[in-house]
């Protein structure tokens, strides 16, 4: 018998979450992800955007092996402004209620190979991924739109919410915690919230960065709930950025890192957006 031609293989997405599921946020709330940097620090949170659990986060390090891993970078909450209408992409949920509901406008979410959400904000696709970067504690973020309008232009404001905590623990809202940052630079903001811990480094392409310490509360990780134990969390949100929506911008914990490296290292990889870690 003749040889026969293997047909070529067409790479598929591992995982594809669809708009139904994805806007179904009692399904979506369900569906976790979890990306790792073989060093013991990962980022996980669900398809809804919402953590429900003590260990979500975007940058859970490991600072103290074997022992000591600390969610420092909870998440990011991100707004998309359309001419004069904005877009709320994120969810959190509180007692008996989500808010802002980003979900909403999910088209889609794929595995492939990392987390990554496709947002439909009024007409306009955009696209967000998940990342770590493999031996690094650091967190890539990326958002790109993937058709871009030349006659449309939008925006995207981006809120970083800090925990520093362990992640076994809860925290609610404190007077130790150091409001201003320790470093503010041209596409670096950082910060270090309690003595003892390591810096939190945000890289950013954005082009305005307003500081604007406060607190976020009663956060209500719904697993927790289940689990009949604490639930509830108090955040600090240090500031506001607006990057640009083609380019790249990160957060990461810092052990004397060159700032320049990180976009470098991100876009080598195919990729345009970053939050990232020590």
């Amino acid at each position: 018998m003749p040889p026969v031609a293997a047909l070529p293989q067409q790479e598929q997405p591992l995982i594809t979450i669809s708009e139904m599921t994805c806007r179904d946020d009692s399904k979506s709330s369900q569906l976790e992800w979890l990306e790792t940097n073989s060093l013991g620090s990962y980022a996980s949170g669900t398809v809804s955007g919402a953590n429900t659990r003590r260990y979500d986060g975007l940058l859970v390090a490991w600072l103290h092996p074997p022992v000591g891993r600390f969610v420092t970078l909870s998440k990011l909450e991100e707004t998309v402004l359309v001419g004069k209408q904005h877009f709320e992409l994120g969810a959190i949920q509180f007692p008996q209620t989500i808010n802002p509901k980003g979900h909403y406008l999910m088209q889609e979410f794929r595995l492939d190979p990392f987390p990554l959400w496709i947002y439909n904000v009024n007409g306009l696709l955009l696209e967000k991924a998940v990342f770590m970067l493999p031996g690094e504690n650091t967190t890539v973020v990326r958002y790109r739109l993937l058709k871009p309008e030349e006659d449309r232009f939008a925006v995207l404001a981006l809120r970083p919410f800090v925990a520093f905590r362990d992640y076994h623990s809860l925290a609610g809202e404190n007077d130790a915690i150091h409001r201003l940052p320790v470093r503010e630079e041209p596409a670096l903001l950082q910060l270090r919230p309690y003595d003892g811990l390591l810096a939190l480094t945000l890289y950013h392409n954005a082009v305005g960065f307003t500081v604007q310490p406060d607190w976020y509360r009663h956060f209500e990780y719904l697993e927790e709930s289940n689990r009949e134990g604490d639930a509830w969390i108090d955040l600090r949100s240090r500031c506001g950025s607006t990057p640009q929506t083609q380019r790249l911008c990160s957060a990461s914990l810092e052990r004397g890192r060159s700032s320049a490296s990180l976009p470098e290292t991100a876009c080598s990889r195919g990729r345009e957006t970053v939050v990232e870690g020590v």
